[in-house]
């Protein structure tokens, strides 16, 4: 049974879910963010959602895409919207990607978007474009669905569910959802865009409805399940708006965030057929249990750092298996090719408000539940550093290990800050002098030992070139005094 659809925004006025019902509408999708703000939001948008919820209506959101902010932080702050309202769960979500009167997106933000607002809400979304926009972009669809106008344009009425007019454009076979009108047929007075969705169970897919009508099953790997419980069990009430686990569904995707069995690329990595996501990512924000004088990304650093020291035993213990390939956490990035050593991550996103863990893609290490160190025993707690005092004596006696000392050497050695925001070089940073360029501004201390030694090599070759040619001309001063004593009046052809 085919069911109608209207939007909601500021333009609707005191329209009410009464007159749309008597219109034959049985959904609504409320706007609930623009850009990085509440632009056009209506101003009773919850209660909108609440007679909604109330009254049986189905419910989606919409995010209107613009080029004020990149697509993960648009993708953030819009969730955080849609959570704020519960249209997170057993709603869909739409993103509207046109003509902006603050800026038009870039496909970069709208991959982006669609990337990141998978990973919050574990499933798949709706893109709303119309292909005058579309089309002479070039754009890549990053959702499974399409929302639009006919290509021929605006109809006088719903055109059937057999019409021609749900071809697709701009990547998609067909539109999932037909907006099939927007003005010049108001509803008790207001101007409403009025759309159609011919299949129920299109819609059960997307509003993430389990059973038949759901869209294909994936899961996360079991180790990261655990990994997550560990963090969800040390805090109970912490903030997940960063966390995520499915994200690119995309045939060509090579991202750990994408179910393997649906990506060409990740498909042989293991050597079962089931569905799996191997990423995580986990919110810094807490709020996290640990000492009063210790912030709280300090606290969620400490237990970051424990996971890896346990995987690191792991991977350098023969007879054992770590879980992880990486770690990336506050602009570092520990790969146990590396033996977890950190090293300065060089994505755009530099994690400094979630961790992100990649698991291996083998079974073994898929399968292992075992603790992962989150949640820190008795002992442990008892061994934690509380004091200014304690810290000093524990990294005292802590450089002078081995271990100790080759970390310290890495962390001074590998150091490479480049520029601060505003362009300057932080104090006691070491100037590219050889090739700067932006984002690479400063080299790290191993770099410039290097370049010293180099320096110092071309010096002394230098000197011992100019010492041989001092002896060369010592000779030739000789060669010359010796003639010109022999030149006399006498003998002036000498």
């Amino acid at each position: 049974m085919t069911q109608l659809l209207a939007d909601i925004a500021s333009y609707q006025g005191s329209l009410t879910l009464a007159q749309l019902k008597a219109a034959g509408h049985s959904i609504i999708s409320v706007k609930v963010s623009h850009g990085l703000t509440q632009r056009s939001v209506h101003d009773r948008v919850a209660q909108y959602v609440k007679d909604g919820r109330a009254g049986g209506w189905g419910l989606a959101s919409f995010h209107f895409l613009d080029g004020t902010a990149t697509g993960t932080k648009q993708a953030e702050y819009a969730y955080a919207r849609m959570k704020a309202l519960g249209l997170h769960v057993g709603a869909a979500h739409i993103v509207d990607v046109e003509r902006s009167p603050t800026g038009d997106a870039t496909e970069k933000i709208y991959q982006d978007y669609c990337a990141r607002m998978r990973q919050l809400l574990g499933r798949d979304f709706i893109t709303y474009t119309g292909d005058w926009w579309w089309e002479p972009r070039g754009f890549r669809p990053a959702t499974r669905w399409l929302m639009g106008a006919p290509a021929a344009g605006y109809l006088p009425a719903y055109p059937g569910d057999t019409s021609s007019h749900w071809k697709g454009y701009g990547g998609w076979a067909e539109l999932a959802i037909m907006q099939y009108r927007a003005t010049g047929y108001p509803i008790a007075g207001h101007e409403v865009s009025q759309s159609a969705i011919r299949s129920p169970k299109l819609w059960d897919q997307m509003i993430g409805k389990s059973g038949e009508n759901a869209m294909a099953s994936w899961v996360v790997v079991p180790c990261l399940v655990t990994l997550r419980n560990e963090f969800n069990e040390l805090s109970p009430n912490r903030d997940k708006g960063s966390d995520g686990t499915i994200g690119d569904t995309a045939h060509t995707s090579s991202s750990d965030h994408t179910p393997d069995e649906d990506s060409r690329v990740l498909k042989d990595h293991d050597a079962d057929d089931k569905n799996e996501v191997h990423a995580l990512d986990t919110d810094s924000t807490g709020p996290w249990p640990g000492p009063a004088t210790q912030k709280q990304k300090a606290r969620f650093h400490a237990r970051v750092m424990a996971v890896i020291e346990r995987e690191k035993a792991k991977w350098l213990d023969p007879n054992d298996m770590c879980r992880l390939n990486y770690v990336i956490w506050d602009g570092q990035i520990y790969d146990k090719d590396n033996d977890f050593r950190p090293v300065k991550y060089t994505g755009s996103d530099q994690h400094t408000g979630h961790a992100h863990f990649s698991a291996r893609y083998e079974t073994r290490a898929e399968n292992d539940t075992r603790p992962w160190g989150v949640i820190p025993t008795a002992a442990q707690e008892e061994d934690l550093v509380t004091t200014q005092a304690e810290f000093n004596s524990f990294m005292h006696t802590y450089v002078r290990t081995a271990q100790g000392r080759e970390d310290l050497a890495w962390a001074i050695l590998a150091y490479d800050p480049n520029a601060d925001a505003d362009g300057s070089t932080p104090n006691g940073s070491v100037k590219n002098l050889t090739n700067p360029s932006k984002g690479n501004e400063t080299v790290g201390a191993a770099t410039a030992l290097e370049r010293a030694q180099v320096a110092a090599q071309v010096a002394y070759q230098v000197r011992d070139r100019v010492d041989e040619v001092k002896v060369e001309l010592e000779g030739v001063k000789s060669s010359l005094t010796a003639i010109l004593a022999a030149v006399t009046p006498e003998n002036p052809q000498v």
